[in-house]
Formats: structure tokens, sequence, C-alpha cells
């Protein structure tokens, strides 16, 4: 089994922006114990392994734009989901134009 655990981080240095950087995080949307589903930001190992045993579809990728410091109301704002990590590298090297390197990616399971 392949491990489709995914992150990533590019900074950003455009001074009239908003933004200090970029990240990319691996989501896995699981049932919860009462009703409904919840949608669970996965950033280790184990909680990968944990919670894909619980999902109720494979993991997708949020992009979130990370606020510089003194935006004190708010830190992150999600710019788009993907489900598949090519589409989300893509999206940030051409919001960016910077080179996106994936962190934790390529993990066999089997």
């Amino acid at each position: 089994m392949y491990n489709s655990l995914c992150n990533a981080y590019v900074s950003y240095s455009m001074p009239r922006s908003k933004y200090t950087g970029f990240e990319i995080v691996t989501m896995i949307e699981v049932n919860l114990v009462d009703a409904g589903t919840e949608i669970v930001m996965v950033k280790t190992y184990d909680e990968y392994c944990n919670l894909l045993v619980e999902a109720i579809q494979p993991p997708f990728y949020r992009v979130n734009g990370l606020y510089k410091a003194d935006r004190a109301d708010r830190r992150k704002r999600c710019m788009g989901d993907f489900y598949d990590i090519k589409d989300a590298v893509v999206y940030l090297e051409d919001l960016t134009g910077n080179k996106v390197n994936i962190y934790s990616m390529g993990v066999n399971l089997s």
C-alpha cells in the first residue's frame, strides 16, 4: 500500500503581500461517532496510519495561505483543496513562482 501523506511549505517574500508563506497539508474525512463527518488535518505518520482505517474517502490535499504575524485576527486561509498532490504543487508553483518540495511523501506501507 502506498502512503499518500504529503506536506509542504513554501515561503513567500513579496513585501506588499499579506502572506508569509503557503503550506500543503494532508486532510482525511472520517465518520463521527454521533453522526456526520469531520475533516481532520494529518501531519504525522502515526496520525495518518490511525486515521486512514477510519477514512470514508481517499486523503486530499489542502493549500493554506499563512498570514504575516501582524494579522492578529486570522492565522491562515484555505486557498483550495486538491485530490491529486501534483495539482496542489502546480497551483503553488504557479502562485509563488517558487519550486515546491514535498517533505513527507512516498512511504511504502507493505
